[in-house]
């Protein structure tokens, strides 16, 4: 999940998985003026790289580049 999210461009990362972390980490989520952004940003991100046709492109793509180097 980390490599699908840019801390502060389309989600929060958290530095560590405990109850004080996420509260700390929700607590400035909600304080951000860029939130929604976030959200508009992360959205963009599934559509664009989680499409099943990008992700067969790629998959055709690295079986090729192995297949080539046989």
């Amino acid at each position: 999940m980390v490599e699908q999210v840019e801390d502060g461009e389309n989600g929060l990362v958290l530095s560590e998985a405990t109850p004080d972390a996420v509260a700390r980490r929700v607590t400035e989520l909600l304080a951000r003026d860029d939130r929604v952004r976030m959200g508009e940003n992360a959205r963009e991100r599934v559509r664009t790289e989680n499409d099943p046709a990008a992700i067969g492109d790629q998959l055709v793509a690295a079986m090729t580049g192995i297949l080539k180097h046989r």
